[in-house]
């Protein structure tokens, strides 16, 4: 393994964004996360994510409730916030604990309201909070989520760090965020902090740039056709007769609680062979198929089948585009498993969708054992060839809605098995999503996409598909220091380069929408 130091430096100009907060309610004391507990032989504890997680789900069950006439079941209408929410909830959550995990703030003081420094800890504060509601004010979402979890992260530490709780204060200290409001003489407690790890949620923004007219590339779609694989989406090529009909495949993939139960290609020009297994948490289930098919046949958990392209039948009516199919089954749905064949003289992409709110989030991890011990999360994608933890986040579940998951299965390109992870629960509380962990050891060198396999209260089984494929790296960069930026000054950004592959010359660019960037290294060997 090679690696490689560097600095970036940036000149940071000075902006303004409008801004907005959701402020989350108090919180009275805390203890480190499950691997934390492990790692230092504390237990029956409360955690960053515990409280975070607790918090904004709180607020948003209120609010939800607040815009109804009669309240509603809170049980019930977690199950329905659904993947969205809470992969935007992991974003916050992720931010909170990175600022025990990264190197430029997990020993300063001023984060954690460590050695009596309150003062500045409160400066630290409503910067944060400043720059969450401009940067919801703005639309910037992400930006918002990002300091809202390092709000969070401070607002928590300063109620376990500091005497508060001590003085036999009960109440929220509101000068923390609100100057006006009086001070009260407040100290550093002797704490040590812990902190938890957090859960990801995964998401892409393409942005496409105008550029001058050139002669068109035969290949000028290789880009978007590969991206859409890893994505787990599909590319389509349809005339312009076409576009309008076409337009449901888009609507079947937006609409709210859609999962995935098959994501697979096939380059093989004899009949493959697929199979996705419907429960009875599933109300609707579509299929999509890209490419051209010379035959398909689908056969029911029953045994019946039926030739899609050839003949009306009892299953499903089938939708044709060109290079593209529309599969819908016919309701009632049988549970159980189904089988897919399909022939082509070429490659064909299967995505079976269907409704339901029982999904799941995942991320990769790592263990440190460093200031604050625990599993740290993988920003991007895991490397190839090491092992890894999987994390796992089951959302939709509720007291209409029960299953337990046992183990995921690593699944090739085709659908092959490459790996299968046994799962244990991280958390035994009721009050938080359950996380479930397994090791993955190695970590594939080739893209796989993850299914997660258990049972309801009946005993049957339940399957759930990631959309997107993952692409293992040998490539790491780490972030060695983030100073604060400063408008007006500039700032050092160090970091870190490590090959786990094979020995090779890597050039090095660096740029952003500004052009503030300037970089000192070019070309290095690894």
């Amino acid at each position: 393994m090679s690696q490689h130091r560097g600095i970036w430096r940036r000149q940071v100009h000075l902006f303004t964004l409008p801004y907005r907060l959701l402020l989350a309610s108090p919180c009275v004391g805390f203890l480190p996360d499950f691997w934390s507990r492990v790692l230092t032989l504390s237990w029956d504890s409360h955690t960053h994510q515990y409280i975070t997680e607790r918090a904004i789900l709180n607020v948003t069950l209120e609010t939800l409730s607040g815009l109804k006439k009669h309240h509603g079941n809170h049980d019930k209408e977690e199950s329905r916030l659904g993947r969205g929410f809470w992969r935007a909830v992991g974003e916050v959550v992720k931010s909170n604990a990175a600022t025990d995990f990264r190197s430029s703030t997990r020993s300063d003081p001023v984060y954690h309201f460590d050695s009596e420094h309150i003062e500045s800890a409160t400066v630290m504060l409503r910067r944060f909070w400043t720059h969450t509601v401009l940067s919801v004010r703005a639309k910037e979402y992400q930006s918002a989520r990002h300091s809202l979890g390092q709000l969070f992260h401070s607002l928590q530490d300063f109620y376990s760090h500091s005497n508060w709780v001590e003085m036999g204060q009960s109440s929220i200290y509101l000068h923390l965020l609100q100057p006006e409001e009086p001070a009260v003489p407040v100290a550093k407690g002797d704490f040590s902090p812990y902190c938890n790890y957090t859960k990801e949620s995964r998401g892409r923004l393409m942005r496409r740039k105008r550029r001058s007219r050139e002669p068109l590339s035969p290949d000028r779609f290789n880009l978007y056709s590969s991206l859409s694989s890893l994505s787990g989406g599909l590319t389509i090529f349809t005339t312009n007769s076409d576009i309008h009909r076409v337009s449901t495949i888009v609507e079947d993939n937006t609409a709210a609680d859609k999962v995935t139960l098959l994501h697979v290609e096939s380059h093989k020009n004899l009949m493959s062979v697929h199979t996705f297994r419907v429960d009875s948490s599933v109300k609707s289930v579509t299929l999509h198929v890209s490419g051209t098919m010379t035959e398909c046949i689908l056969t029911s958990p029953s045994d019946q089948s039926q030739s899609l392209l050839n003949e009306e039948g009892p299953l499903a009516v089938i939708q044709q585009f060109q290079g593209l199919y529309r599969i819908s089954l016919f309701p009632p749905l049988q549970p159980g498993q189904w089988k897919l064949q399909a022939k082509s003289d070429g490659h064909l992409t299967f995505s079976v969708i269907g409704d339901s709110g029982v999904d799941f989030l995942y991320y990769f991890a790592i263990v440190t054992n460093e200031t604050h011990p625990g599993l740290a999360r993988v920003d991007g994608n895991p490397t190839a060839g090491v092992p890894a933890f999987l994390v796992v986040v089951v959302t939709g579940l509720g007291s209409d809605i029960e299953a337990s998951f046992s183990h995921a299965t690593l699944l090739g390109a085709e659908g092959e098995s490459l790996q299968q992870v046994k799962l244990n629960s991280s958390s035994s509380s009721i009050y938080s999503l359950e996380e479930l962990v397994g090791l993955v050891d190695p970590v594939p060198r080739f893209p796989f996409c993850i299914r997660l396999s258990g049972q309801d209260s009946r005993g049957n089984k339940l399957e759930r598909v990631s959309t997107e494929m993952v692409e293992p790296t040998h490539i790491q960069i780490q972030v060695l220091s983030l100073p604060d930026l400063v408008p007006g000054q500039s700032a050092v950004v160090n970091f870190e380069i490590q090959n786990h592959g094979a020995a090779r010359n890597f050039s090095l660019t660096a740029d952003d929408d500004c052009g503030y960037l300037h970089m000192k290294i070019s070309k290095i060997t690894l």
